[in-house]
C-alpha cells in the first residue's frame, strides 16, 4: 500500500486556501479559512522575529483561530 503526502507552505498554502474557501462546508472550517486568507500574512513575519507587538497580534490571532 502506497502513501502521499501533499504539503504546501504560506504563499502557496494561501492560495489554495482561497481556491477551496467557497467549497468548505463546515461553518468552523469556512471562518478559519477566511481568517487565515484576511489575516496571516498580515500577522506572520518571513523572518520570524517578531517585536512585542507584533506577537501580541499573533498570539491573539492564534487564539482567536482555536477559539472557532
Amino acid at each position: 500500500m502506497n502513501s502521499y503526502t501533499y504539503s504546501v507552505r504560506y504563499d502557496d498554502a494561501i492560495s489554495l486556501l482561497i481556491e477551496i474557501e467557497p467549497y468548505l462546508v463546515l461553518p468552523e472550517k469556512k471562518k478559519r479559512a477566511q481568517m487565515i486568507i484576511s489575516n496571516y500574512k498580515k500577522l506572520t513575519i518571513r523572518n520570524g522575529r517578531y517585536n512585542v507587538e507584533q506577537l501580541k497580534a499573533k498570539k491573539s490571532f492564534y487564539k482567536a483561530f482555536i477559539k472557532i
